[in-house]
Formats: structure tokens, C-alpha cells, sequence
């Protein structure tokens, strides 16, 4: 919910779009990390900006293999997603 101020007398436009939150990402050794299929790099990865909900991480290593993890990003605070890819 947001209370926008508009005056009469002049045009006021306010885009509202999803709201998002910061999330970082580890992997011990390393992956490459995928959300919706887009490569968002190696990790150690600090501070990606998804929209709030839920989403589903692909984490992959050469030799370890693929894992997928369901994540929730939230408001207030980091959110942090650790996957051990030896598990």
C-alpha cells in the first residue's frame, strides 16, 4: 500500500511495478547461479535484486552436479542463500 500526493493543477505519473529486495548467494565449493534461467554469474554473488516472493535457484558445478533450491526473497534485510554442492 502507498499514498501518492497529486496536485490539479499539474500531471503527476507514478509507475508501480513488483517490489524487490536484495538477496546474495554462496556456494561452498562455487557455482554458477541461474534464476528463471538467467546466468546471474559465480558465485560468491552479493546483493542481486529480485522481486519479493519465492523463486527457484539453479546452482551448477562442473564436476558436483546441478542443484535446485527454492528461496523467498523479503523485505527487511539481506537475504541469504548458502548451498554446500558436495551434499
Amino acid at each position: 500500500e502507498e499514498t501518492v500526493l497529486a496536485r490539479a493543477d499539474r500531471p503527476t505519473r507514478r509507475v508501480i511495478g513488483p517490489r524487490r529486495a536484495p538477496l546474495s548467494v554462496n556456494a561452498d565449493p562455487w557455482a554458477e547461479v541461474f534464476v528463471g534461467g538467467r546466468r546471474l554469474g559465480e558465485t560468491p554473488i552479493t546483493r542481486i535484486t529480485l522481486p519479493l516472493g519465492t523463486h527457484q535457484v539453479t546452482l551448477r558445478h562442473p564436476t558436483l552436479g546441478e542443484r535446485e533450491v527454492a528461496t523467498t526473497v523479503r523485505l527487511g534485510g539481506l537475504n541469504r542463500l548458502a548451498v554446500d554442492m558436495r551434499r
